[in-house]
């Protein structure tokens, strides 16, 4: 199982390069902000889906995944105007905090989901009978 967060740790160090090389090569504007971003929605998402490999047969987890990002993007509009119509004290605090310490949260955030879905795996299987 390990193998697979490892896997995918140099699958995003490699479509970084990639990425950066084609925006490069096509002379587009990008910032090392861009590639944290990127790092962090993918260690989010990956810390989230390889648990459901685990959960779901083989052939149906395409099916599973495209239809959890549609909802999560379907999902978040009306999380998102939620928030900013109820709860202003959440809106004034994100708005008044420094750009560099949201995005350190944000990269913490999907580093400590990462970790604890890596160390979660590991402990299963590690009390798994074979």
């Amino acid at each position: 199982m390990t193998a697979r967060y490892v896997g995918a740790i140099v699958y995003m160090i490699l479509s970084i390069e990639l990425t950066s090389l084609l925006l490069f090569i096509f002379n587009k504007p990008f910032t090392l902000v861009d590639i944290a971003i990127g790092n962090g929605l993918f260690l989010g998402f990956a810390g989230v889906t390889i648990r459901l490999y685990q959960i779901i047969k083989p052939g149906y987890i395409s099916m599973v995944l495209v239809i959890l990002f549609v909802v999560s993007t379907w999902f978040i509009g009306p999380a998102v105007s939620f928030v900013n119509n109820y709860l202003p004290v959440v809106t004034e605090f994100i708005m008044n905090t420094p750009e560099s310490l949201l995005y350190t949260g944000g990269a913490l955030a999907a580093i400590i989901i990462y970790a604890i879905s890596w160390a979660f795996s590991t402990f299963i299987y590690q009390r798994k009978v074979f």
